[in-house]
């Protein structure tokens, strides 16, 4: 049995008004695709833009990934998910208006 006490500790989230981190997010869409991002034609897919982008940009999650298949290999996949959901936790605390986004997002396995 794992003790995941440690890990909740471990996994930290800078943060910032969540219409910044939306800004950020759209930005790096439309760098990423060429194209310029309107908010309002789809509002699901901005907020999973942004919970995406505060999960990879603005917490330490996929390093904290990274590690865990160094130092763990055999447990890794346990011990990622437990990180997962403590990352959806955490970011859901901080802005609770993504709250369903989280949920949504930890319950699909392709959100990892």
């Amino acid at each position: 049995m794992i003790d995941f006490r440690l890990l909740e500790s471990l996994v930290y989230i800078k943060k910032v008004p969540v219409d910044a981190a939306a800004r950020a997010a759209f930005k790096k869409w439309e760098t990423s695709n060429g194209k310029t991002w309107i908010p309002s034609r789809d509002e699901k897919q901005s907020r999973r833009l942004t919970l995406n982008y505060i999960r990879h940009e603005l917490t330490n999650y996929d390093e904290l990934l990274n590690a865990i298949d160094k130092k763990f290999p055999r447990e890794a996949p346990q011990i990622k998910a437990e990180a997962r959901r403590i990352t959806f936790k955490k970011i859901a605390a901080l802005y609770p208006s993504l709250i369903k986004e989280c949920t949504a997002q930890l319950n699909n396995v392709w959100a990892a």
